[in-house]
């Protein structure tokens, strides 16, 4: 008896059908099915034809069938919390003093309560800049064009891009 004769009794040829169907963006919109056969020719034990086959459980015990999947947590680092948060701030303050140069250029009325604690918040911002340039104001019929307010504005916008750019130096990301 020939070497082949020996080894074939032992084998089966094995079909296994694999259907898909996937959605999506097509000209006619309907589902796409793709059916895929495989035929291959594997031992197969008589003893055990017919069964199905059921995956290793994956355990303390059973480790070698464990996924290899790294899992990375990609969050923002230390540095860039800082920048965030640094931008979050300086804008909350240029933003009050862009308020406050608008209602005393429409002449608000400092009587509203909203307008009175707009002013005084945002005061708090225009003050170290008051006196920068000869004049820190120009009014004409009950409108003022707050200037102090406006050199603030540019003042903080610097003090954010110097804190931003020292922040970036000291950040340890890769490039």
């Amino acid at each position: 008896m020939p070497i082949e004769d020996l080894r074939t009794p032992n084998q089966r040829l094995r079909t296994t059908t694999v259907e898909t169907t996937t959605t999506g963006p097509s000209s006619d919109d309907y589902a796409r099915r793709a059916t895929v056969q495989t035929t291959t020719t594997a031992p197969v034990d008589d003893e055990y034809a017919g069964r199905t086959e059921v995956a290793p459980t994956i355990g303390p015990d059973n480790d070698s069938y464990a996924p290899r999947v790294r899992a990375d947590s990609t969050g923002p680092s230390n540095g860039e919390y800082a920048r965030r948060v640094t931008v979050f701030v300086a804008g909350i303050v240029q933003a009050l003093i862009i308020v406050r140069i608008v209602l005393l250029l429409f002449d608000a009325r400092a009587s509203n309560g909203l307008v009175a604690i707009i002013t005084n918040v945002s005061g708090v911002f225009v003050a170290p800049f008051q006196g920068v340039l000869h004049t820190n104001a120009l009014s004409t019929a009950g409108s003022v064009l707050d200037v102090a307010a406006i050199v603030a504005l540019i003042g903080w916008t610097l003090v954010e891009g110097l804190v931003i750019a020292g922040i970036g130096i000291f950040r340890r990301e890769p490039a």
